[in-house]
């Protein structure tokens, strides 16, 4: 609902209000516009810090809001660089808070921006927490960014300026569908943004200089190409310079001609009109013809052929501003250059058609992977590069995740034909000959689908997908090289996996999608879906939830099919250039369990690392950063150096004593296997103790050591999800289970360590591979542990106390008492400000000096459980002298002068807290803390009962501060009271 009345309010923010009046007696009718566009300084724009809220719950306070003409349009959550707990993450799950809480404020959003003081992110009210994005500011004529020293700054500066803002609000937001047709907000990227407008400025150039050539946005496959192409159009639409001109979109096959189609359908409000599909050459040429201005229309290129008895095109329209927008833009698809056709006949390629008959259109190419250096026919036709975001700054930006390459050959029966038909097949490759290639394919097929070949090769899928799954959940797309070959390959995995197949294109874990016709054979046709059964198809495959979790596919679906949840290519298809990089690009996608130490993965099982490497070289020579695609083998390396880091800090010596590694792994008993987890885990806590003293961390990192185990392991289970499939792994299974064990239980119990996000990502099921009775989590909970031992034991006793020092776990008890401790105080101290502070200081201070190792792990041990029996004596006090909850909240503040206490004695300070209490409390107001008059009135009435009260006069003014604080604390229990 929420989104519903988001989109209906945008058309109206960026459209107007229609509105009827009467004017002499006559019914008008008109818009009232809510946002001047075209002139910045006609607006007001008013920046608000903690605006009270009032929710449905609660009262809640966003940091920063920006109001154009008092409509709330972006909202900030800002968090405590400071705080190791408050990250980003922690901001996003706030927005989706005050989403339940005041969905009201949220209506007229358009922006909504995270920071934590380092990072700085922007998304849209329905984005994941994967698809904020930083904002970089780029200089599109150098195709540089902008340094800032700060993430924010830099968001601020190029994002929040009135100008950019009004062009982003008007310009670059859409509405689309999902799989389950709920509206999704899409807001573009910084790429797009700077793109776009750069491309909008060449066409304007290239208009004016009547040139033709507009250039080549180079933005890499998955940051969003198709929808940078309807920015673009709605730009150019409303551009007045170019009066009205005519769009055209060309593709070079029918299933991108249907994606984009569908696009900038559900873009219609941009463009402000409905496209055009043209149904055929002749409805494509008549269509151009008649067209004098306005207009969208999709074509393919193959549409622009020439009928029987034509030499050349005809032209259609011979007008200026018409614009053409070419999707792919390559020689391979668009090429001028003359071929021999089967008649002997030499034709030139479709390009040449499309100019000849658009010849004073202005062209502009979208692709998403680089022209080669030699490619004169592309540059010819389109020109330079107006923007290049490639691989490097995708993955650097979390716009698309990295692609992990997998060699994994299966290599091709020998039988007594092997040598002569390779060798034929070798010949027939090296000519340029279009029909020798296509004898030479067929050739290869034959080998490729050999029975033994493809039975081997669905047990290793199948082994491999299942494996694949268990650590990292989503789907697959196989590539074969025929429809023959994707047949029998389905053949031979359903019958491994009887229960993946299905009849009903509602059911079933596994299709083929490939397009056939009414002549092929019946094996062929069952396999054959209509327009609407493939779209079935394709909302299922794009469903994370969906039990079509595998396709195969031979052409369909490699160019422009979007499935963040596919995390899995296997190919088996001879693909090189565009080709190759076009299809593993569909890994690529963001999506909540796919990150940049967890990419797609790519799997080869015919041996395409040589054109791989010919596609990373033709990357890099056209200025490409970064890498295509990363080896397995890379990343197995890196595990291993994880891996051995973690074993450093094992047999580092703590006490005169390493850990025994590998005794913990050969234990099988539960019991001795939990006890191992939790001795490990006191090992990595007590390194720091140990090492620190005299090696005192430089940033001053308190626990180095410790963050480095769990840095270490964090990143080792990101590569285990990758690496997981290869054989290598398996002997470093039950090791990597018992470190994440470890990890699980030093998180547990850990005050400082950082807190796990609670999201669906599957977690590893590694401590399994340890023994099947430990939880599943790896977590060892102490307090749990000493409850079940010693039931009668109370927490914080002194019994406790000799409990924990005749253990071998004492290092871990320290932050497990700690995090304890604090969280009682958070819990149980919330409203009362005094209390919360001593305490919390003087834990503090505690910990710096068991840190800083003035005391020692039983001192520290016992001065933590000290302090927590006199915190909860101190929570006794509120009855024992006769206080509610508030009025001792106050008594706390005023008690923090230590003088207050000696001169003016307990029971002053008790009638003191009880009638500051009450006057406060009458002279509460909703908002009251951010009204400087009515906090001028409270602030007088404080100052009055100190000084009746004879409160220490040097000490007034830090008394009067210190009690309006506490009461701002109590403000939003009182007024809701009220």
């Amino acid at each position: 609902v929420l989104v519903e009345c988001n989109h209906q309010f945008y058309h109206k923010l960026k459209h107007g209000v229609p509105i009827k009046y009467q004017e002499n007696g006559q019914d008008k009718s008109d818009y009232v516009r809510l946002i001047d566009f075209q002139n910045p300084s006609n607006n007001r724009f008013d920046v608000v810090n903690q605006l009270v809220i009032h929710g449905k719950r609660s009262n809640r306070k966003p940091d920063v809001i920006c109001f154009i003409n008092g409509l709330p349009v972006v909202l900030m959550e800002l968090k405590n660089p400071f705080d190791v707990n408050a990250d980003i993450d922690h901001a996003y799950q706030q927005l989706q808070t005050y989403k339940q809480d005041i969905e009201d404020v949220f209506v007229y959003n358009q922006l909504l921006i995270i920071s934590d003081g380092v990072q700085a992110c922007v998304g849209s009210l329905t984005a994941d927490r994967e698809r904020f994005l930083p904002w970089r500011v780029v200089d599109e004529s150098r195709h540089q960014r902008v340094a800032f020293e700060f993430e924010l700054d830099g968001l601020l500066r190029g994002l929040l300026s009135p100008a950019v803002l009004l062009d982003y609000i008007q310009n670059f937001i859409a509405f689309e569908r999902n799989h389950k047709n709920e509206y999704i907000k899409k807001i573009c990227a910084y790429h797009q943004y700077y793109g776009v407008n750069q491309a909008v400025e060449c066409t304007l150039t290239a208009h004016q200089n009547q040139s033709g050539k507009i250039g080549v946005v180079w933005h890499t496959q998955g940051s969003g190409k198709s929808l940078s192409m309807l920015f673009y159009a709605g730009k150019v639409l409303a551009e007045p310079s170019l009066a009205n001109p005519t769009i055209v979109v060309v593709t070079d096959r029918n299933d991108l001609d249907g994606q984009l189609f569908a696009t900038f359908s559900a873009g219609s409000d941009i463009i402000r009109q409905t496209p055009i599909q043209a149904d055929g050459r002749e409805a494509l040429r008549d269509e151009l013809a008649k067209r004098e201005t306005g207009g969208v229309i999709f074509t393919t290129i193959q549409k622009f052929g020439l009928t029987d008895g034509e030499m050349c095109h005809p032209v259609l329209n011979e007008r200026h501003n018409i614009i053409v927008i070419t999707d792919e833009a390559h020689r391979s698809q668009y090429g001028f250059n003359q071929k021999l056709n089967q008649k002997g006949e030499y034709r030139v390629g479709y390009a040449k058609h499309l100019r000849d008959a658009l010849p004073k259109a202005s062209f502009i190419g979208f692709t998403g992977t680089p022209i080669s250096m030699d490619d004169k026919d592309t540059q010819s036709v389109f020109g330079e590069y107006v923007s290049i975001y490639d691989i490097h700054d995708a993955v650097e930006d979390g716009a698309t995740v990295p692609i992990i390459y997998e060699p994994r050959q299966i290599k091709l029966a020998q039988s007594d034909d092997f040598d002569n038909i390779m060798a034929q097949i070798k010949q027939l490759e090296s000519t340029d000959d279009d029909t020798n290639t296509q004898k030479a394919l067929r050739l290869r097929e034959q080998l490729m689908g050999a029975d033994s070949r493809l039975s081997t090769l669905a047990d290793d899928f199948v082994a491999h997908f299942e494996q694949r799954i268990s650590l990292i959940d989503g789907k697959a797309m196989f590539v074969a090289m025929s429809r023959e070959i994707c047949v029998k390959l389905y053949d031979d995995i359903i019958k491994l996996r009887p229960n993946w197949h299905s009849d009903d294109v509602n059911g079933g874990v596994i299709k083929i999608i490939m397009t056939g016709s009414a002549s092929d054979g019946k094996h062929l046709q069952k396999h054959l879906y209509s327009h609407q059964d493939k779209k079935t198809l394709e909302k299922r495959f794009k469903d994370p939830d969906d039990t079509l979790r595998i396709v195969i596919v031979r052409d369909m679906w490699l160019t422009g099919f979007d499935a963040p949840c596919c995390h899995t290519m296997y190919i088996d298809k001879p693909m090189k250039g565009h080709n190759l990089m076009q299809a593993i690009a569909r890994v690529n996608r963001v999506f909540k369990n796919k990150s940049r130490d967890n990419g797609g993965l790519v799997v080869d099982y015919i041996g395409l690392a040589e054109e791989l490497k010919e596609a990373i070289r033709q990357y890099t020579n056209v200025h490409g950063k970064g890498k295509v695609a990363q080896n397995l083998d890379e990343v197995f390396a890196k595990l291993q150096e994880y891996i051995e880091i973690m074993r450093g800090q094992f047999a580092s010596m703590v006490d005169g004593k390493a850990f025994d590694l590998q005794k913990a792994l050969d234990l099988d008993n539960a019991k001795a296997v939990m006890m191992a987890v939790l001795q490990g885990a006191n090992h990595i806590i007590a390194l720091d103790r140990v090492f620190t003293k005299q090696n005192q961390d430089p940033k001053g990192d308190k626990t180095p050591r410790k963050n480095a185990f769990l840095q270490a392991i964090r990143l080792a289970k990101k590569g285990y999800t990758l690496c997981g499939t290869m054989p290598q792994v398996k002997a470093y299974q039950k090791e990597l289970a018992f470190f994440d064990a470890v990890r699980a239980t030093i998180i547990k119990n850990d005050a400082q360590a950082p807190s796990q996000k609670q999201d669906n990502e599957r977690q590893l099921q590694l401590l399994a591979l340890v023994n099947q009775a430990i939880v599943a989590d790896g977590a060892v909970d102490l307090f749990a542990l000493a409850n079940e031992e010693n039931p009668n034991i109370s927490i914080l006793s002194e019994e406790f106390l000799e409990f924990i020092k005749h253990g071998n776990t004492q290092d871990l008890w320290v932050i497990a008492i700690e995090k304890y401790l604090n969280s009682q105080i958070k819990e149980k101290a919330k409203t009362n400000l005094g209390l919360k502070k001593d305490f919390a200081e003087k834990i503090k201070q505690a910990m710096n000096q068991y840190h800083n190792h003035h005391l020692s792990t039983l001192e520290i041990l016992s001065e933590l459980i000290k302090m927590g029996n006199e915190f909860m004596a101190r929570l006794q006090r509120g009855e024992d002298l006769g206080l509610s909850p508030a009025e001792i909240a106050f008594y706390d503040a005023l008690a923090q002068n230590d003088s207050a206490k000696e001169q003016l004695g307990n029971d002053i300070l008790v009638a003191m807290a009880k009638e500051i209490s009450g006057q406060l409390k009458k002279s509460v107001t909703v908002d009251w803390q951010y009204k400087e008059s009515v906090r001028a009135r409270m602030r007088t009435l404080v100052r009055r009962a100190l000084k009746k009260y004879k409160y220490p006069p040097d000490r007034q003014d830090e008394a009067v501060e210190f009690v309006l604080q506490q009461a701002e604390v109590l403000a939003e229990e009182w007024t809701q009271v009220a």
